[in-house]
């Protein structure tokens, strides 16, 4: 791949990270500044945690999809996201 493509291909995706981004910076904002100050490190750390994760994964997913169209084949699945079972 030449520099120039991995340029754009780097762009596109920087974009699709932008994107999701601005989706979720007010469902994070909003869990920061709800959450009691005892509860920073803690309940709310994993739960800012597991908002970052999706974050990664709504990039992933869309530059996979990306690449598949590229290819012209079917788009690939949307990527399980796990959810934590409760803190003991």
């Amino acid at each position: 791949m030449s520099e120039s493509t991995n340029l754009t291909e780097k762009d596109r995706i920087k974009a699709l990270f932008l994107e999701a981004a601005e989706r979720e910076a007010d469902a994070i904002a909003g869990l920061l500044a709800d959450s009691p100050t005892e509860e920073l490190l803690g309940k709310t750390e994993f739960a800012l945690r597991d908002a970052v994760l999706k974050l990664g994964a709504k990039t992933l997913e869309g530059a996979a999809n990306e690449r598949a169209k590229k290819k012209g084949t079917k788009a690939v699945a949307p990527l399980a996201v796990v959810e934590h079972p409760p803190a003991l």
